[in-house]
């Protein structure tokens, strides 16, 4: 389009894929937590909003509780010492979203409501309500612990036992201020037209759903080559 501009940047960098991140959690989140602060600073007046995939685990107090986070220079501020990596994240950020794999409605929800809970208590460091989107797998392919598809793989019993687990987190969520729309990448195709709703905001903001295929891909590069 003619004088398009663009809106926002989407990180994925993923540090728990590097083979020696179960002996430096804290470092890895707190190296993405510094990054973000100082692209945040960067990209201070352009209008661009900023968001990232992180893992629903990262929630963890006492594995990620000592992640520092600084809303003006990216120094350790009293205010927010030792706050849970997720939650400095959510601070920093206009929008995370959650890889939240499970094969059950109830726990995706549980592993989402300690990030949903906090975002909607607070306002990030550019004074926005931060959102928090529901990451999804949806792959008839994929392991049977990440996918909402029915585990016998009959494909138009699994879209619906999926689409019924998708309902049940939409509803869940709705009335949370943090949780916008709903939204699906245009891989994946609704068997249900009243879903359809699923393709667009329910609401003026970023979308609450991300449907996701999941890949396991080497991050090393990306990872050692992000600013610190």
């Amino acid at each position: 389009l003619t004088g398009a501009k663009p809106e926002a940047i989407h990180w994925d960098v993923e540090p728990q894929q590097l083979a020696d991140f179960s002996s430096n959690k804290q470092l890895y989140v707190q190296r993405l937590v510094n990054a973000f602060q100082k692209t945040r600073s960067i990209l201070s007046g352009s209008g661009i909003l900023q968001a990232a995939d992180i893992p629903h685990w990262w929630d963890s107090a006492a594995t990620y509780g000592s992640t520092t986070c600084d809303p003006s220079n990216n120094l350790t501020s009293p205010a927010f010492t030792a706050q849970v990596g997720s939650q400095c994240l959510i601070r920093i950020l206009d929008q995370v979203d959650i890889m939240d794999y499970r094969d059950s409605p109830s726990l995706s929800i549980s592993q989402a409501m300690s990030e949903l809970s906090f975002a909607m208590t607070i306002s990030n460091f550019s004074g926005r309500i931060p959102r928090v989107v529901i990451g999804q797998e949806v792959s008839s392919n994929s392991d049977l612990s990440l996918t909402h598809y029915d585990e016998i793989r009959n494909s138009a019993q699994g879209t619906r036992v999926m689409e019924a687990a998708i309902q049940v987190i939409q509803n869940q969520f709705d009335a949370n201020p943090a949780f916008g729309g709903s939204g699906h990448q245009r891989s994946y195709d609704s068997s249900n037209s009243s879903l359809s709703r699923y393709a667009t905001s329910s609401s003026v903001s970023a979308a609450g759903f991300s449907i996701e295929n999941y890949e396991n891909y080497a991050s090393t590069e990306v990872v050692d080559n992000f600013p610190e």
